[in-house]
């Protein structure tokens, strides 16, 4: 899971709050940089017989409480308690006492749910609920080996608590506040007093209601703060360990835990994006655990929704043969695809690229149909046509290649688009080593034979001069590929030369053809 470089910490005074409110109009609130990445709380109101809840994959980070609490773990609703909590501090103490005291109801109406309660008083029963959470939070611990210590600026291995204590000063009565007294936790007090926080719209978070929506924005916000995209590799990881997300769907794990979980950040989305928080999140399927990248969108266009952008590269060239063998719509994605056709078609889109591929699926159809054969059901009956579509493809490339003469015009006159692309790809081959070192061709090659062995390993005997020449062909594409070349069709459209070569040098920063 990719840990984000801690940012410099504010070193001014909570004023700046005040001057960024004057300047935009909107009140601003602050969050700790520690917590946002590791969830206080599971996502859910009910957490009986739970006494621990995992903070990191490797199992270096947990919160816990023990076995004897009288109030056990905190649930969905401590995340917004703390964030009262430490905004009512920052407000109501300048001085910043590590002990303050505090009516309960002025918690809640002023820096929980203000707009709720403008008519009517808060329930008692939330009163109490949000107590509980208080003496939940107070009752538990953060182990952890990634707490940044500001004071020392490193991480340190720690066993703290947000909360140290709860005293009820006051227990109210019919015409007396309930008032109580909380003292943070020495090292998350430090933490605060040493500014290792952030600002974050104080409207925004007491308008949303679903905790994964408080939860998501936190976590981004801080992400996308100072960076213009966010990669989870894991989007299981990302659920538990970041947003504090459980249950039996998300234990099942693979693709059937990450559909679920892009699901509900695709929802959480969109409810985000009706308050002005507009992220594009792009989803990678060609995986059975998803990744997941975010960017934030800082100037969207009026009414402009958040936008969900989802890679299935393996599952796109299923679906582009069943349009070509079946007639079945692109865009047709209830059929449930088969572990085994999707390993096929991603070894495909492996060895072959995109392109090639989508190429190679509509000509074995073709193939399939000329010989009268029956009609194909499976991705993975594409495999007898295989070697024949990739010979076609070439040659099909070739083709394309050799300009065509016009009327008029002499054949010493033609650019000879076909040895021009030779040069260029040879080119590259030579400028490789020289860009990425002698290492990175090592490891190009020996993919590249890889490849070619495993394209060929359908073949009872292959000729040594055939396997060379796919080992060629394929580490060419692979260079291509890691020098950013110019496909073939951008290639073969400059009319000249000379402009060819003049753009290939702005290209790269050098002639390949030099």
């Amino acid at each position: 899971m990719p840990r984000a470089d801690p940012p410099e910490p504010d070193n001014e005074n909570y004023s700046l709050f005040e001057e960024a409110e004057l300047s935009t109009g909107q009140e601003f609130a602050f969050d700790e940089m520690n917590i946002v990445e590791m969830p206080i709380a599971l996502l859910t109101r009910d957490t009986k017989g739970i006494h621990e809840i995992p903070l990191s994959a490797d199992g270096q980070s947990r919160l816990v409480c023990a076995n004897s609490s009288k109030y056990g773990l905190p649930n969905a609703l401590a995340p917004k308690v703390i964030l009262g909590l430490m905004w009512l501090w920052g407000r109501e103490y300048p001085d910043q006492p590590q002990t303050f005291t505090f009516r309960l109801r002025r918690l809640v109406q002023q820096f929980m749910y203000p707009e709720r309660f403008q008519r009517y008083p808060p329930s008692g029963d939330l009163l109490q609920s949000v107590e509980r959470q208080i003496h939940c939070v107070a009752g538990s611990q953060i182990h952890t080996d990634r707490w940044w210590d500001i004071s020392r600026r490193a991480r340190k291995e720690v066993d703290i608590s947000i909360i140290d204590g709860v005293v009820t000063v006051d227990e109210g009565g019919r015409n007396r506040p309930r008032v109580l007294e909380v003292t943070w936790g020495k090292y998350f007090w430090q933490s605060l007093v040493n500014r290792y926080t952030k600002p974050i719209d104080a409207r925004l978070v007491q308008t949303l209601e679903k905790p994964l929506d408080l939860a998501l924005y936190r976590l981004l916000d801080r992400q996308l703060n100072r960076k213009p995209r966010q990669k989870y590799t894991n989007i299981i990881h990302l659920a538990r360990f970041k947003l504090g997300m459980q249950g039996q769907k998300i234990s099942a794990g693979g693709r059937t835990a990450s559909s679920y979980i892009a699901k509900l950040l695709r929802e959480a989305l969109t409810r985000l994006s009706r308050e002005q928080f507009t992220v594009r999140m792009t989803i990678d399927r060609s995986t059975d655990v998803f990744s997941v990248t975010f960017e934030r969108i800082d100037s969207p266009k009026p009414q402009q929704a958040h936008e969900v952008r989802e890679h299935d590269q393996a599952g796109d060239l299923i679906r582009e043969f069943h349009f070509r063998a079946h007639k079945v719509p692109r865009d047709q994605k209830r059929a449930r695809i088969a572990r085994a056709d999707r390993k096929q078609a991603a070894e495909w889109v492996d060895a072959y690229g995109v392109d090639k591929a989508t190429w190679m699926v509509k000509h074995c159809v073709d193939l399939q149909r000329q010989a009268g054969n029956d009609p194909i059901l499976l991705f993975r009956g594409l495999r007898l046509y295989e070697a024949a579509a990739c010979g076609a493809y070439e040659a099909d490339q070739q083709k394309r290649a050799v300009p065509q003469v016009r009327h008029g015009q002499k054949p010493r006159d033609i650019f000879d688009k076909v040895k021009a692309w030779q040069r260029y790809e040879d080119g590259l081959l030579a400028a490789f080593p020289l860009e990425h070192g002698r290492k990175a061709e090592r490891e190009l090659k020996a993919k590249a034979l890889e490849i070619a062995t495993k394209a060929l390993a359908k073949m009872p005997s292959v000729p040594k001069h055939l396997l060379d020449n796919t080992v060629e062909a394929e580490l060419a594409r692979l260079v291509r590929l890691r020098m950013e070349a110019l496909d073939q069709d951008a290639f073969c459209a400059y009319p000249d030369e000379a402009t060819l070569r003049q753009a290939l040098s702005e290209h790269h920063g050098f002639d390949p053809m030099g």
